[in-house]
């Protein structure tokens, strides 16, 4: 099941976000939003943000461009040989003689 944010909570991230955009206000930026977002989900979507800021994406494997091009060589060969089936071959029989 996949969750998502409701309205209140992404116009908290959206706040969050813009909030170098916005620098020029006076106070911190939640104050402008204060009445469409509460402080219980300004600070989730903080604490949202600072999981992402710090998560290290996996590296990807040495070899994931071979196998990446492999499977594009591999599909493209699937689809000729699909729009195109080989032909059964038919063995004539030996002539009698």
């Amino acid at each position: 099941m996949t969750k998502r944010l409701n309205h209140q909570d992404r116009a908290a991230v959206d706040m969050l976000l813009d909030q170098h955009a916005s620098s020029h206000h006076e106070g911190h930026p939640a104050a402008a939003m204060a009445t469409l977002s509460s402080r219980k989900r300004l600070h989730a979507a903080e604490k949202l943000l600072s999981i992402l800021d710090i998560w290290q994406p996996a590296v990807p494997s040495a070899d994931l461009t071979v196998r990446t091009l492999r499977r594009i060589q591999d599909a493209d060969e699937e689809r000729t040989n699909a729009a195109h089936p080989r032909q059964p071959e038919t063995q004539h029989p030996r002539p009698v003689v």
